[in-house]
């Protein structure tokens, strides 16, 4: 699967290696949802040719967030007491269903600019209610 970002007006890609100004910082993350009692355990790593800076500023962006996390819709940031927050509508499919969430994204366990942790949960009407967790990780490679 081809990942693609826009950071301050350019699209890096999970391909890219055309930016020989700029260094690459690899994505990781991993978690888990949990929907009408089942768990389902995500992963995925990706390496963006930008520096880790930009990187993080992208993704702290509500409008890039949205386009990294499939299925979400809307997302817009919120202000409040949790740390950041931010409130959207998502479509998702598990199996043979197919429902539209609504609901928040918190960051976490914040270490700007190397990590955080998203907890979301979102209600589906008569989907149900469904909850989960990422921990993103964003590291620049060892030099060599």
């Amino acid at each position: 699967m081809h990942q693609v970002v826009q950071i301050g007006g350019n699209a890096y890609g999970s391909g890219d290696t055309g930016k020989p100004a700029l260094r690459a910082v690899s994505i990781r993350s991993s978690g888990n949802m949990v929907w009408k009692g089942k768990a389902m355990e995500l992963s995925g790593e990706v390496s963006i040719n930008a520096p880790r800076d930009r990187v993080w500023a992208a993704l702290n962006d509500p409008d890039v967030l949205a386009r990294c996390i499939e299925g979400v819709e809307t997302l817009t940031r919120v202000s409040g007491e949790g740390g950041e927050r931010f409130e959207g509508k998502m479509n998702a499919k598990v199996g043979p269903v197919r429902a539209t969430f609504t609901g928040q994204v918190t960051l976490t366990d914040v270490v700007a600019p190397e990590r955080y942790v998203l907890v979301g949960e979102g209600k589906g009407g008569v989907a149900g209610f469904a909850k989960g967790e990422a921990a993103v990780q964003l590291a620049e490679p060892a030099p060599g």
